[in-house]
């Protein structure tokens, strides 16, 4: 599964060329049957990947389902570890 395993968490960032990062954290991957570097997450928790300028050509309606994205493992922040 591109180097992780199922029920690993990972950060989602999506690769634009405007400049602005865009990332949801800690989803939880889950294997299924789709093409290899494929990926399906749920609306909408994961909009902020989707840049407002990218529009479909006639609709005028987001791109949400044509993001290219990166993954990373997810790092829980220092100051959330209980104890």
């Amino acid at each position: 599964m591109l180097g992780f395993e199922p029920g690993e968490a990972v950060d989602i960032t999506s690769v634009w060329d405007d400049g602005v990062e865009r990332g949801v954290d800690n989803f939880t991957l889950v294997e299924y049957d789709i093409p290899r570097g494929c990926l399906g997450a749920y609306y909408p928790e994961t909009n902020p990947l989707v840049p407002l300028s990218s529009i479909a050509d006639g609709a005028g309606t987001p791109t949400s389902k044509s993001i290219p994205v990166l993954l990373t493992r997810y790092l829980q922040a220092v100051d959330s570890i209980p104890g």
